[in-house]
């Protein structure tokens, strides 16, 4: 159901073959191309990754494989040879008969054994010829490299794990950027590390070990958006440029730390009531109620709601039985006062406490609203509230205004603290926000998954992006503009309009038109029923689309760079809007950048955001990137008039040569209504999906990359890697069944498995480090993606040379059918990004404008709309 083009991840090293789609002509510039990127870069270098090798374990190994070859060319000549022994000896020599013939099975099975020394003489003298002692005496060299590397083994691969392996682990807290952002991801697994008093012995990775092992995973070979495991910077990008590649020198990072918002508007709620009561607060009639039949009333109503552990501002169109005098009640006074409210209700018949039992009713469905405090703009929302409770003329507000202040400094506090001590401030928030949520008495709220985040800035950045490095960029412009497509949902509202409007019709009720319409852009399939996606189709040649891609590029020394796909979205500055807010330069230029590029992207229409949910969600929250803004009903926004555009004031008209929806505002100026937020807009949505796709008719099919039809079968599958120019849209994926890793990965000791998964490996070709994954079936009748709920829906580093990292493997496999191991580019010697002389991994996000041309053959055999 994605309506973006999520292409698969990336590459490393050469594959056994390569799918090549042929690209079209690859233009000798990239006028689509922003100026700029944000540049996410991983918080250690990858030789960090690199220092857990057991480097004697890999070595000796080789001699294993190496001796085993060697026994494998000479084992059937000494064989032979071995029996013509036999028939030599005398009758009588019954003892060297089976010696001879015991050494020839074991010759023959290809055992390891070692030869008694007067054995092998007697053979030697009993041999016929020179060319048969040769090589008897080159498989008895390599029978003593074998025994002997078989012998020293175990004992290597566990002197190694307690030299190298464990110690290195260790070192990583040695790393302020690491140790701050296991602080936040695992306060345990921080307190645990910083208490332990010696390294544990034993051959498999314990509890400890196995959580630094991930943590390490995600803040060297990833670029992971959660903390200081990633850091941000903006990079300026001029493809007509030879400049030498960027790099990072003395690089200081600057973290901005935040109370989730969610906790400071779940706060602010739990206050309206006593600051309504105090007669603080005027309460308006929610302007959407609209009398209905059978004496109901029927409106857009918003609650705060928690989705996987986050906020979220759910709207819905809601409808009530209300008693007729109540109806009339709130119909003749729009706003007022708890005290006026509560007489216009006694005047009607009500008691005083009925009439406060019904006021406090009316607030919590949203037929009465206070008026909006924070909004998605708002840096410090807890500032507001603190001043709001100060203010505040209820006593129980004010006393605590002390609690909230406290809430504030341990939430600042935390940005320059490490270790035991931001351990401390992060218990200290969840105490003092549980005990201020508990005060005000009522049911437990449901808990949010993270009280405080935190973004990492990357100074010292320096340096162009220019041609050496973004040239591949045209291919990826090149084959994008052949993925442009219709957006079935718009096409579905347009004709809607169309039927309801006419052919050049204008609709001056926009709220009223997108709810009536909002239901009709998706087909709920009945229960059971599969889900059946549209083919898709075509945009015509010219239309432009905007796109945020998040790319990795491999720049060898020596090799054409090429550019590797992550993920591909339409839609313009969404995803990189919530970096926006913070003190430091990095996220000033990025304003700067971002409200130019959504100046260009809209031509001739004004820029307007459409918020949604930002006053709570951390996600959603974002710096003012437009001139006006649009004010939706039951959307909380305290910005000045002049800066904001109400949804009553929307106009849409059909415009019949272009086929569109056009949106102007009352004076007539064409506008480019915006989502900004990093929540993917979801169908699910309703009204407001179709409000955020009002005015973008067209998005970037995903082509279709599907698992191997035969997922029954117990032998891995290779999708090679796919080609398009020197854009990398797929990496080399190959299926693994889970009962083959059960089989043949995960018997015996840690050397008797390193060995087992090198010969694997050597046999199916499979690169020694890949990116593993648990495959999780998508299930097609579900609106949802099934597996957005799955823990381990994520890929994971894997090096097959150490044993801890095939523990890391084996938890992966013990549920499902396959894994998918994708190799890993741009590998260690692919990285272009310096930073103070180390190599990171990092990706692009970056800002293109992408003109449709001859659709793809990825689409024209139908795409995953």
């Amino acid at each position: 159901m994605a309506e973006a083009l999520i292409l698969e991840a990336a590459l490393a090293g050469e594959t056994p073959t390569a799918t090549t789609l042929k690209p079209q002509a690859r233009p000798s510039s990239l006028p689509g191309l922003a100026p700029f990127a944000l540049l996410r870069a991983a918080a250690l270098p990858l030789q960090m990754l690199e220092d857990l090798r057991l480097r004697a374990t890999e070595a000796r190994i080789e001699l294993i494989l190496e001796a085993e070859r060697r026994l494998g060319v000479c084992r059937q000549p000494v064989a032979d040879a071995l029996f013509a022994v036999v028939s030599r000896l005398a009758a009588d020599d019954a003892l060297m008969r089976r010696q001879v013939l015991a050494l020839r099975r074991d010759v023959h099975n290809g055992r390891a054994i070692t030869v008694a020394p007067a054995l092998a003489d007697r053979v030697r003298a009993l041999l016929a010829c020179e060319d048969e002692r040769q090589q008897f005496e080159h498989w008895l060299q390599a029978q003593q490299q074998l025994t002997t590397a078989l012998g020293a083994l175990e004992a290597g691969v566990r002197e190694e794990l307690q030299r190298v392996v464990r110690p290195a682990l260790r070192r990583l807290r040695e790393r302020g950027t690491f140790r701050r952002a296991l602080a936040f991801a695992s306060p345990g697994v921080e307190r645990n590390a910083a208490r332990e008093k010696r390294l544990p012995d034993a051959p498999a990775p314990d509890k400890l070990e196995r959580a630094l092992l991930g943590y390490l995973a995600r803040a060297a070979a990833k670029t992971s958006p959660f903390s200081s495991f990633m850091s941000l910077s903006v990079l300026r990008l001029d493809p007509a440029r030879e400049a030498p590649l960027p790099r990072a020198q003395a690089v200081e990072y600057l973290s901005t730390v935040r109370l989730n918002r969610g906790l400071v508007s779940r706060l602010h709620r739990l206050g309206v009531a006593h600051g309504a009561r105090a007669d603080d607060l005027v309460l308006a009639v929610n302007p959407t109620l609209r009398p209905g039949a059978n004496e109901r009333v029927h409106g857009l109503c918003s609650r705060e709601v928690v989705l996987l552990g986050r906020p979220w501002w759910e709207q819905r169109f809601a409808q009530f039985r209300l008693e007729p005098a109540l109806w009339q009640a709130l119909q003749a006074q729009a706003r007022a006062p708890w005290s006026h409210w509560v007489q216009r209700l006694r005047a009607c018949g009500l008691g005083e406490a009925a009439a406060e039992a019904t006021l406090l009713k009316l607030l919590e469905r949203g037929l009465l609203m206070p008026p909006d405090l924070i909004d998605a703009f708002d840096e410090a929302p807890l500032d507001r509230v603190i001043a709001q409770w100060q203010a505040s003329a209820s006593a129980p507000l004010r006393e605590r205004v002390p609690a909230l202040q406290a809430l504030r400094a341990q939430t600042e506090a935390i940005a320059a603290s490490e270790g035991e001590e931001r351990i401390g401030l992060l218990d200290a928030v969840g105490a003092t926000a549980q005990a201020l949520q508990q005060g005000f008495g009522g049911p437990a709220a449901e808990p949010l998954q993270n009280l405080v985040s935190e973004d990492c800035w990357a100074e010292g950045v320096q340096g162009v992006a220019g041609a050496a490095l973004l040239q591949p960029l045209a291919d990826l412009q090149s084959f994008l503009s052949g993925q442009v497509i219709e957006s079935g949902y718009y096409r579905r509202m347009r004709d809607h309009f169309v039927a309801r409007f006419g052919e050049g019709g204008v609709c001056t009720d926009a709220v009223d038109f997108l709810l009536k319409v909002s239901d009709k852009l998706v087909d709920i399939p009945e229960f059971g029923a599969q889900w059946k996606g549209e083919l898709p189709v075509a945009a015509r040649p010219g239309v432009q689309v905007p796109v945020t891609a998040q790319v990795q590029i491999a720049a060898a020394p020596g090799a054409a760079p090429c550019v590797v796909v992550n993920r591909v979205f339409d839609g313009a500055g969404w995803l990189a809007a919530r970096f926006t807010s913070g003190p430091h330069a990095g996220p000033r230029e990025l304003r700067a950048q971002l409200q130019r590029w959504l100046q260009r992207v809209s031509g001739h229409r004004e820029p307007v955001d459409v918020p949604i949910g930002g006053h709570c969600s951390d996600l959603q929250a974002h710096q003012r990137l437009t001139k006006r803004v649009l004010r939706w009903p039951g959307e909380p926004l305290t910005l000045p008039q002049e800066q904001v555009i109400e949804a009553s004031a929307l106009r849409i008209r059909h415009e019949p040569r272009s086929g569109l929806l056009e949106v102007t505002d009352g004076e007539g100026t064409p506008l480019n209504l915006m989502y900004l937020g990093t929540t993917f807009p979801s169908p699910i949505w309703g009204l407001r999906y179709a409000l955020s796709i009002l005015t973008q008719p067209y998005l970037i099919a995903r082509p279709d990359f599907p698992p191997p039809a035969d997922q029954r079968a117990d032998e891995v599958r290779l999708e090679p890697r796919m080609m398009h120019g020197a854009l990398v849209l797929r990496r080399a994926t190959w299926w693994m069944p889970i009962a083959h890793l059960r089989r043949h990965w995960f018997d015996g000791t840690p050397g008797q498995r390193l060995l087992k998964v090198r010969r694997d490996c050597d046999r199916l070709q499979l690169p020694p480090v890949f990116f593993a994954q648990r495959h999780i079936p998508s299930d097609r009748s579900k609106l949802i993606a099934s597996n957005v709920l799955e823990a381990n829906r994520k890929p994971i580093w894997i090096d097959t040379r150490n044993p801890f990292w095939l523990a890391i493997l084996e938890r992966l496999a013990e549920e499902g059918e396959w894994i998918t191991f994708t190799e890993p580019l741009p590998g260690p010697q692919d990285l272009w990004l310096q930073m103070d002389g180390q190599a990171h991994v990092s990706e692009l996000q970056i800002e293109m404008l992408v003109e449709a041309g001859t659709p793809n053959s990825t689409l024209t055999q139908g795409a995953a709309a």
